[in-house]
């Protein structure tokens, strides 16, 4: 049986490993996420995911997972804010808009060098927020450290008029597609 090792120290993510029973250890990539302009979000979100199972899979011996979560709207991907400007400028853009979330996720067995890739897009839709809402969620949240400056857990119903999709895709694991595979790998 392989050892699970979650390439992330994101807390939503170890939050959904841990609540569907499996047992890892974390440790997380540090590879340094660059976009690539010619790629689509989905394909830059599986090359991300799948560039830090790698990295981390070089470190340690067993079955890495990797993922990573990003928004697009209108053809536009946005990552993590680098700021509260930054923040505050996404959450406008994305105010009466459907954006999708992206996450991607990579499982790479070390033992056996083989690796699976799969990433899962769901639509948001936010219903027009004022500059006020705005300010106060990132001063109050600070969203730096999630994709397009949200978490979808903190403002599910103050800012979402609709969802389509996994809420744990939007949440960075889309577990009703991942626990399958862990499953087959794990056993």
């Amino acid at each position: 049986m392989s050892k699970l090792i979650l390439a992330s120290a994101s807390q939503r993510r170890n939050e959904l490993l841990s609540e569907a029973g499996f047992l890892f250890e974390i440790i997380p990539s540090s590879i340094v996420e660059v976009f690539h302009s010619h790629l689509s979000a989905g394909e830059n979100a599986l090359k991300l995911a799948q560039e830090k199972a790698l990295s981390v899979g070089k470190e340690k011996e067993g079955l890495v997972l990797a993922a990573d979560t990003l928004v697009s709207i209108r053809g536009e991907i946005l990552g993590k804010p680098k700021g509260p400007r930054d923040a505050i400028q996404m959450l406008q853009k994305l105010s009466n808009t459907t954006h999708e979330v992206i996450t991607a996720f990579a499982l790479f067995h070390t033992h056996y060098g083989k690796m699976i890739s799969e990433a899962d897009i769901a639509h948001v839709t936010f219903r027009p927020l004022s500059a006020g809402e705005i300010k106060k969620y990132v001063k109050d949240y600070q969203p730096f450290d999630k994709a397009g400056g949200y978490a979808i857990q903190e403002i599910k119903d103050g800012f979402v008029s609709s969802l389509k999709g996994y809420p744990s895709t939007i949440m960075g694991l889309p577990m009703e597609i991942l626990i399958p595979y862990l499953k087959e790998f794990l056993l």
